[in-house]
């Protein structure tokens, strides 16, 4: 298993991932980074976990309208031509890989799922 230090919300943490997987975790790192110091500028003086926290919160509430856009594309493909049903192929496919990346980022710490093996 690999070893990735990141740096979130100016501290330091050591996240272990699969071999071949540190560019990735780096990567969702960097996108969770750049969310929880946009809010802390926004929010003002606020602790760490809060901060942290409400970043969860904001990507939770992101993905929830992913699933709410993939909803809509379904209902929206259903009794259409090929072209309708390739974007519910595609609806489907990114369900599943939304699913995958919840699943992953709920994954208690050392287990095997990353978030970077989630995406695969």
């Amino acid at each position: 298993m690999a070893q990735v230090t990141v740096t979130v919300n100016g501290r330091s943490h050591t996240i272990g991932c699969d071999e071949g997987e540190e560019a990735r975790v780096r990567e969702l790192a960097a996108f969770v980074d750049k969310r929880a110091l946009e809010l802390a500028r926004s929010i003002g003086t606020a602790s760490e976990s809060r901060v942290l926290l409400m970043t969860a919160l904001l990507i939770a509430d992101d993905l929830a309208v992913c699933y709410e856009d993939i909803e809509r594309l379904r209902k929206a493909a259903a009794g259409i031509s090929p072209a309708g049903q390739r974007a519910g192929e595609v609806a489907d496919r990114l369900e599943a890989l939304t699913a995958r990346l919840e699943s992953a980022l709920a994954a208690p710490e050392g287990a095997s799922a990353t978030p970077a093996a989630a995406l695969d």
